[in-house]
């Protein structure tokens, strides 16, 4: 086992000692090695302002439905609370010169119009999206000509300008910023802090001369930035995700040659003494054997799921307490490329990948532990990405030109009190206006109010099957009376489908007047 002892650097000499701890396996192929107790930093003011940058690009339009745009590389999408999506890829006119390019959407995917490009940015490569509940947030790998910056793009919700910002950390050696993925989060006290950014460099910050050195960077408060890394070399690919309802981060690297994966861990959810997130440690997992690369990880309530390629399938590397517990699956065999995200309320898991030269994708409903229902999304393509809204997860791909698509919905009914009514008695409509039938559908009307409070009647109701597009009714029955009511109406399913309505009005004797 290796040993790995190192001081932090947050301008002044920081250390931040976290215990080691062992993760337990589902299998003998799956080991995890001692943590990495510390990580080092370097803050930078921010002090530049963000450059506003309109787009306007008349050679590209969009074409609406699902295809995008007629040409594009690696593609990212993210999308939003309201169902906006955002989608960027490298675009180009003559073929020679490669810029980002952005297009929006405000249907949920259903039409896509063009915001624009940035030829000024020639030559970054490798978007990715994420949001938060302030907007829209990005960033590149680095462009040959710039290598000692990481970028970070930044859009309000009402996509219309781009912003963007570099941060330049090559006066501290740092260079060649690579495989950078960012995630957001919403900070309900600190709408400043979007989230994080982790990646590979190369480290010559003083002397540690590291090529392929895992970092992670990150807004602290008063108004700095910093740049934390792992005193580690020759990573390659990189993931990130933050756990919206703990807080916590998770960063993914592989390696060159090594076998294992680095994961590290931090607390997004808090701050230190120096407006930093405490690292909470980094630990090395695998089997030392088999190799483990292209790494892509989501997080939701505790639940770290990590998919990649080990030895030409795609396997998964999941936990369900924060990665005190670590086990191993299989997601399909022969396969490649592969992405993974939760759905909006983080109860499903979507991973996409390649076999056969076509995009498919499965589905876990248990954290990880079993990958069901396969369906083909695409052929010809290995060139993809996930993004998500309340509605669903959805793919966005490279072909013959840039395409969209929803790729899992969960099919569920849903409820809706359409009338509450009088006058003979109280009658309340129900439609189920979802996707599927609802099962064991229960009703609860009460009215209250009246002269001293007289009238106080409750009726309970139940139907087995409602179908999609059926309605029920429900019937309070006729009540006696006279002064001011108040008609309460609630209706609620086995798939966990509900509404409640009220409605306010007036007895007259054994006339309800709604």
């Amino acid at each position: 086992m290796k040993k790995l002892i190192v001081v932090g650097i947050i301008i002044l000499l920081v250390g931040i000692s976290i215990p080691s701890t062992g993760i337990n396996v589902e299998n003998k192929s799956l080991r995890v090695r001692e943590l990495i107790t510390t990580s080092k930093a370097i803050d930078i003011e921010v002090s530049k302002i963000v450059n506003l940058k309109k787009l306007n690009n008349e050679d590209f339009i969009s074409k609406g439905g699902i295809k995008i745009c007629d040409e594009g590389w690696h593609p990212a999408l993210a999308g939003n609370s309201r169902s906006d999506f955002l989608a960027g890829f490298e675009i180009t006119i003559d073929e020679i010169d490669w810029y980002p390019g952005f297009w929006r959407s405000f249907d949920n995917g259903n039409s896509w119009e063009e915001i624009g490009a940035l030829p000024e940015l020639s030559g970054l490569m490798y978007l990715e999206l994420d949001s938060n509940d302030n907007g829209f947030f990005g960033t590149f790998g680095y462009p040959s000509d710039d290598d000692g910056k990481i970028w970070l793009i930044y859009t309000d919700n009402s996509l219309e300008y781009i912003y963007w910002i570099d941060f330049d950390w090559s006066t501290y050696n740092f260079h060649l910023f690579e495989s950078l993925s960012i995630s957001c989060y919403t900070d309900e006290d600190e709408s400043w802090n979007w989230g994080g950014i982790a990646g590979t460099c190369y480290n010559g910050y003083p002397v540690d001369d590291l090529e392929g050195c895992p970092i992670l960077f990150y807004p602290k408060t008063g108004g700095s930035c910093t740049i934390e890394w792992l005193p580690v070399e020759g990573y390659l690919n990189a993931d990130f995700a933050i756990d919206e309802i703990t807080g916590m981060s998770y960063a993914v690297y592989d390696h060159e040659t090594d076998a294992d994966l680095l994961v590290r861990k931090d607390n997004f959810g808090v701050y230190d003494e120096d407006g930093s997130h405490p690292y909470m440690g980094a630990y090395f997992l695998g089997d030392t054997i088999a190799k483990i690369s292209k790494p892509s990880m989501e997080s939701h309530n505790d639940s770290v799921v990590i998919v990649a390629e080990v030895e030409d399938n795609i396997q998964c590397f999941y936990s369900n307490n924060g990665g005190t517990t670590t086990f191993q699956t299989t997601v399909v065999e022969s396969a490649t490329n592969p992405e993974v995200i939760s759905t909006w309320d983080g109860e499903i898991f979507v991973c996409s990948y390649i076999k056969e030269g076509s995009l498919y994708r499965k589905i876990s409903d248990d954290g990880g532990l079993n990958w069901k229902d396969e369906v083909q999304i695409t052929d010809g393509t290995e060139d993809h990405g996930l993004g998500k809204s309340p509605d669903g997860v959805y793919a966005i791909w490279a072909g013959d030109g840039v395409y969209f698509d929803k790729v899992y919905s969960e099919i569920k009914p849903e409820l809706k009190i359409m009338s509450i009514e009088g006058p003979i008695g109280v009658t309340a409509t129900i439609k189920n206006i979802g996707d599927a039938s609802a099962t064991n559908i229960s009703s609860k009307m009460k009215i209250t109010g009246g002269k001293l409070g007289l009238i106080n009647k409750t009726k309970y109701g139940f139907q087995e099957f409602l179908e999609v597009g059926e309605d029920l009714t429900a019937w309070l029955g006729i009540v006696l009376g006279y002064g001011k009511i108040k008609v309460v109406v609630s209706v609620n399913c086995e798939e966990g489908a509900s509404d409640e309505e009220d409605m306010s009005g007036m007895q007259v004797f054994f006339l309800s007047l709604l």
